[in-house]
């Protein structure tokens, strides 16, 4: 996985996403749903928790409604996104909500039980960095839930694009092994990892290019090439993906998801 990306764009692209974001949460909300009820079986009830990447604080305003006792903190890098969540969510007393890097939390160390983050991972420029930082601020015993988009996620635009020039248009997702690998690396224990398909299904190209603009999730690699494709490259995008078209005329994009729960050492 070698995905340079710009932070500053990150969160200026996140940022105007703000208001359009949940109209096309679909798959996000569906992964971030699955991912709260990994947390079902937790024995012990947390007193801190963050929600690391909590766009416009849906899933946060879930989890402090669920785990109402505890202090409910959500982590974004984009400020409109902290804006918008905290105009939506702000008057929920065990709930608030902070602009900031996922990799300089402002959180003291060791006072957090669980972070939780959907679909956030895959914008980090190194995930070891970015999970040292969660673990500094986990309490010992403390977990980590997070989802995390995997290997085979947008295979079919990765293909159609590789076939059209030479430049990089699409995230080098993670492979399993890999992030299972960093994991222990960066001493985590106790580690589960589950995988799953979640596709998405698409009238046309620009319908599923659409939807990745107005989450905000564009291609934002520093080495993405700057200039505009065009009207006759986005024309050819359009009939290299129609090769796989399903029997019910569908586009497919693909997305692998990981779900993982590991633990810190006590």
């Amino acid at each position: 996985m070698n995905n340079k990306f710009d932070k500053a764009q990150i969160a200026r692209s996140f940022s105007r996403a703000a208001k359009s974001y949940n109209q096309v949460n679909t798959l996000q909300k569906k992964v971030g749903d699955h991912l709260i009820c990994k947390l079902n079986g937790f024995k012990s009830k947390p007193s801190v928790m963050i929600d690391v990447g909590c766009g416009t604080g849906i899933l946060t305003s879930k989890l402090a409604d669920v785990f109402f006792h505890a202090k409910v903190i959500g982590v974004d890098i984009a400020l409109n996104m902290v804006s918008y969540a905290s105009q939506c969510f702000g008057d929920k007393k065990n709930l608030r909500f902070l602009c900031a890097d996922s990799d300089n939390l402002p959180i003291e160390n060791e006072v957090v039980d669980v972070i939780f983050s959907n679909l956030m991972l895959q914008w980090s420029p190194d995930i070891k960095i970015t999970l040292n930082e969660w673990l500094r601020v986990l309490k010992p015993g403390g977990a980590v839930v997070f989802s995390t988009f995997g290997l085979g996620s947008l295979k079919e635009l990765h293909s159609v694009w590789s076939g059209l020039d030479a430049y990089v248009h699409t995230s080098d997702f993670i492979f399993w092994e890999t992030l299972l690998s960093i994991i222990r690396d960066v001493g985590f224990k106790d580690q589960h990892l589950e995988q799953a398909s979640h596709p998405r299904y698409f009238d046309s190209v620009y319908e599923m290019m659409l939807e990745l603009k107005m989450l905000g999730a564009h291609n934002m690699r520093q080495d993405r090439h700057q200039g505009l494709s065009g009207r006759n490259k986005f024309k050819q995008l359009e009939i290299y993906y129609n090769q796989f078209r399903n029997h019910d005329n569908k586009l497919p994009a693909s997305f692998e998801v990981y779900y993982v729960v590991a633990k810190k050492q006590k």
